[in-house]
């Protein structure tokens, strides 16, 4: 690893893996178990470039912060296309925008870095009319046809106030850690870590939030459409 001799089992432990789960055949793996063992297996391999195309889709907390842990550190040149701005901002140190008509720009830094330096997805060109001419015509032809919830808002429906109320016992308790007093001193490391993930639920539980609030609009237009 990094032309450094290691041993197999230290080197899962990077990973999160017990040496117990050494013997374990992949099958018994979580999706983000066998997600953190792709990874691994593919950071292994030598190489001077890699191309990561969306990397924090369908990553668990955890895995995402080994991510940047290890990408942070390893020696390499990394591409990223990613929606991910807090993923970029941690990460890269130039962004290109691709801004249409052809036009591709280099920004020194991550995505915020970009945006206060000007750039734009739509400089001289129609897209954002088009865009929202194409918004527009959705939303005339939803509210034409739509006379009750589809299979993934009832879904969403039933299963966003879970995952919503977990979130908020997941940022509970690492407020309850971070209300350490001694933690910050004692281990700054994990008060860092700490404050990442508090920040990454609070986000994550605003966007469910949001998409549940979407939902129980839309209900609630079909139920007034209805008498």
């Amino acid at each position: 690893m990094g032309g450094k001799s290691r041993h197999k089992a230290s080197y899962a432990e990077d990973f999160l893996f017990t040496s117990a789960q050494l013997r374990s055949p992949i099958s018994s793996l979580s999706g983000g178990e066998k997600n953190r063992l792709s990874l691994a297996i593919a950071l292994l391999k030598p190489c001077n470039l890699i191309i990561l195309d969306e990397p924090t889709n369908d990553l668990d907390l955890e895995t995402l912060d080994l991510l940047e842990d290890i990408l942070s550190e390893f020696d390499a040149t990394l591409i990223i296309v990613s929606h991910d701005r807090d993923f970029l901002d941690r990460l890269v140190e130039t962004c290109l925008f691709f801004e249409g008509n052809g036009k591709i720009t280099q920004y020194a830094g991550g995505w915020t870095d970009a945006i206060t330096q000007g750039a734009s997805f739509y400089h001289s060109s129609g897209i954002e009319k088009k865009k929202k001419k194409t918004e527009n015509t959705a939303l005339k032809k939803s509210k034409k046809e739509t006379t009750k919830l589809s299979y993934k808002h009832e879904y969403g429906l039933i299963h966003l106030p879970k995952e919503i109320e977990k979130i908020a016992n997941d940022i509970h308790q690492v407020e309850k850690e971070l209300g350490n007093a001694d933690l910050y001193r004692k281990d700054f490391e994990k008060f860092q870590s700490l404050s990442i993930k508090l920040e990454k639920l609070q986000n994550l539980k605003t966007q469910k939030e949001d998409e549940l609030l979407e939902i129980e609009i839309l209900q609630e237009e079909i139920n007034t459409k209805r008498f």
